[in-house]
């Protein structure tokens, strides 16, 4: 028996056990706080209220995401995508300045990026206090913690 072979056995299964919950578990929170910055940063941020609000952005602009690539080398990838691809369409679109009907990509654009609700811009943006939160200490303390704990 090869001890070497052993050891990186024993290593890799460690590895792929610490990355698979890191990643499975950096997507609840990012999940969890996509929700937190839409709703802080950008629907309880501006009055009056203008329309029906429908919350598509809310709950259908962000979605979970892994990905893992096992070849030469072993990657794992996860945490949100941020588009308009799960969105449903708008009872009341309105026009954009070109005179074309608004896309749910310009509006989830608009509200992540750029703050904008109609003419009223709020700040942060969903996307800086996103940014922000993935950037902290406490984020990635958080994945590690949770991460080695589900190492057997």
């Amino acid at each position: 028996m090869n001890n070497n072979n052993d050891i990186k056995k024993s290593f890799l299964a460690m590895w792929k056990q610490y990355a698979s919950a890191g990643v499975e578990y950096a997507q609840k929170l990012l999940m969890n706080q996509a929700s937190i910055c839409l709703w802080e940063d950008f629907y309880t941020q501006y009055d009056p209220k203008m329309y029906d609000r429908e919350y598509n952005i809310l709950s259908n602009s962000y979605y979970p995401y892994q990905r893992t690539t096992m070849g030469t080398k072993l990657f794992f990838e996860g945490g949100i995508i941020v588009n308009s691809s799960n969105m449903f369409g708008y009872k009341n679109k309105g026009r954009n300045k070109n005179g074309e009907l608004i896309s749910n990509s310009e509006i989830v654009d608009w509200v992540w990026s750029q703050g904008l609700h109609g003419e009223i811009q709020t700040l942060p943006t969903p996307a800086d206090t996103l940014t922000k939160f993935i950037n902290s200490e406490t984020f990635w303390n958080e994945i590690d913690r949770y991460a080695s704990s589900k190492i057997r």
